[in-house]
């Protein structure tokens, strides 16, 4: 049998040849087992009415201090900042999913109306979107949550026909009027003539000839904690019965139809204010918020 010889080869090439299958091997690898963002979590919200979903084509009763009917028309907030609290007590900021309709890297929309029964004679679209999804270090080990209703003020108060997402899923978040976006929108019908809303959103705001913020009398923005909080098995919930628990939905203040715009002053505005957890006029703040829960 003839033999083979085996021709030796430079140091140099082996280590080059190494380095080169190295890296062929390992971005694929890489690539598929991180983006650099971090561990994906999702956040999961749902709107109930006490004990009751939320749903366009339900009646409910018993709303408020008079015990009134309502049926709902619409229902969206937007969030941002949004933090987790790790186990060692430390807040981690979650950097949300950018998806061109929802979500930007830092405010994110949550709609639960879907443009059906009664919800069609509102202003909101058929889409819904009920979760929250960003990024984190590492998704074990999450104890609290932590959140702000509203829309940054950097960007509340830009041009509307520029807005991007998750400001340009629609204009009746923004509030021409007062220069920005409804943090929170709600809208229903309480009897065959009557309507009630609550928007929730920054007050007297001032901007300059480009459309740059000057000042805000009430900036209006109310941030969430909550102590217990795992995403892998807890949701927050949105109760409009306890946001209403203390108002009367049918009755008007003076010109203004029942409900409230979020001017300190008005009556219609104490109930819920303080079911948020925001001062009302010169009340002292209220200790605890009853709006949302986890469960």
């Amino acid at each position: 049998m003839q033999n083979r010889r085996l021709i030796p080869m430079n140091r140099n090439v082996v280590f080059a040849w190494s380095v080169l299958l190295a890296g062929l091997f390992s971005v694929p690898f890489f690539a598929a087992c991180s983006d650099g963002q971090g561990e994906e979590i999702t956040i999961n919200f749902k709107a109930m009415v006490g004990d009751k979903a939320f749903s366009c084509s339900e009646s409910y009763a018993d709303i408020g201090t008079g015990k009134s009917p309502m049926k709902l028309v619409d229902f969206r907030f937007y969030v941002h900042k949004v933090r987790v609290i790790n186990a060692a007590g430390e807040e981690v900021p979650v950097t949300l999913k950018e998806d061109g309709k929802w979500q930007s890297d830092r405010l994110a929309l949550l709609d639960f109306e879907d443009h059906s029964g009664t919800c069609a004679e509102g202003k909101g679209n058929e889409g819904t979107n009920t979760s929250i999804v960003g990024y984190v270090p590492k998704k074990d080990g999450i104890k609290g949550l932590k959140f702000i209703i509203g829309v940054p003020e950097d960007i509340n108060h830009l041009d509307a026909a520029q807005a991007t997402a998750p400001l340009d899923q629609s204009t009746s978040m923004f509030w021409s009027w007062n220069r920005g976006y409804r943090f929170l929108r709600f809208d229903a019908i309480t009897t065959d003539t009557n309507r009630y809303a609550f928007y929730f959103g920054s007050i007297g705001c001032t901007v300059d000839d480009n459309k740059k913020l000057e000042s805000c009398k009430f900036a209006n923005r109310v941030e969430f904690s909550f102590d217990s909080f795992d995403p892998s098995t807890n949701t927050v919930v949105a109760d409009i019965d306890a946001l209403l628990k203390e108002a009367d939905v049918q009755k008007a203040d003076g010109a203004q139809a029942p409900g409230c715009m979020s001017t300190p002053e008005t009556p219609g505005c104490a109930a819920p204010f303080k079911a948020i957890g925001l001062t009302y006029g010169q009340d002292a703040a209220p200790k605890d918020q009853t709006f949302l829960k986890v469960e």
